[in-house]
């Protein structure tokens, strides 16, 4: 049986990160003596001295810097551990958090909450509909369990699941239209352009935005796709939101010389693939298997 236990590496953790026994006493809201005990304790246990007094300030000994190293991975991966079992927890209740940016294909999402239905009839599901940054951040502040967004955080898993395609269009009444055959950055400049507001708050994307003098923001891309056919501007919108206006000759793609359309790629995520439980693999199961980069692969 193990002679030292996670709280004692954690307080060993703390003086080291906080300079000193009194400062990580504050920090983990324990008292001084506490600290002293605990690291009393862990260097008998492991019969090594972990510390050295420099001035007024605790150092590590070349021991206590190799142990260092290993302690920190092991209360991690106790982090980690806990965190699994949250979730599980979680699971096992009936509850999945989604975030989905906004312009992703309804259809593929209302398929894959189907399925989710479907195989668990009691399930509760909260979906986030977010834009840009926002969509992310959720997932990185632990707001959700999963998230379909554009923007990968480098360190978390991540999957290719689709291309969204925009198209930049306007009304027919709207003076853009007829302005002339082929539009450059410069035309568009002077017209109002509708943009859809990031919903992250740590950083604030600009995506789709081409400069224009003046700009309406607005909180989804539903009202984006209303003012453009009120002719109030012209956006980017993409094109599985728009296409069935289109078609009908209720907004028409701008004659651009530049970029007449842009493509977006679109990811799966997750902070922990394995802690999802049944319903979140239900859900990542029914999004993998409507993608269509997969389908045009096979």
């Amino acid at each position: 049986m193990s002679k030292v236990t996670l709280e004692q590496w954690r307080m060993f953790r703390a003086v080291v990160e906080n300079g000193g026994f009194n400062q990580a006493a504050d920090a983990v809201n324990k008292s001084p003596s506490t600290i002293h005990n605990a690291i009393q304790k862990l260097e008998s246990g492991l019969d090594l001295r972990l510390f050295k007094m420099i001035g007024r300030r605790a150092t590590l000994t070349h021991a206590g810097e190799l142990v260092l190293r290993r302690a920190s991975h092991l209360l991690d991966e106790a982090d980690k551990l806990e965190v699994l079992s949250y979730r599980l927890r979680s699971s096992k209740d009936g509850r999945v958090r989604i975030a989905v940016d906004q312009v992703f294909p309804r259809q593929r999402l209302h398929q894959a909450l189907t399925a989710v239905s479907d195989a668990f009839p009691n399930a509760n599901i909260d979906v986030f509909e977010s834009t840009l940054s926002g969509t992310t951040e959720l997932l990185k502040l632990g707001e959700v369990d999963i998230a379909i967004g554009a923007y990968p955080i480098a360190d978390r898993y991540s999957e290719e699941i689709d291309h969204i395609d925009f198209l930049a269009v306007v009304s027919p009444a709207h003076a853009l239209n007829s302005l002339r055959a082929s539009l450059t950055m410069e035309d568009l400049i002077p017209y109002r352009q509708i943009v859809v507001r990031d919903s992250g708050h740590e950083r604030k994307l600009d995506h789709g935005w081409l400069g224009a003098n003046q700009r309406w923001t607005v909180d989804n891309v539903e009202t984006s796709v209303q003012l453009v056919s009120l002719g109030f501007g012209y956006a980017w919108l993409p094109n599985e939101a728009v296409k069935d206006k289109v078609e009908r000759g209720e907004l028409v793609p701008l004659p651009l010389s530049f970029n007449h359309a842009k493509t977006s790629q679109f990811y799966l995520m997750a902070n922990d693939l394995e802690a999802l439980g049944e319903m979140g693999h239900c859900f990542v199961d029914a999004i993998r298997l409507s993608n269509p980069l997969k389908n045009n692969l096979e």
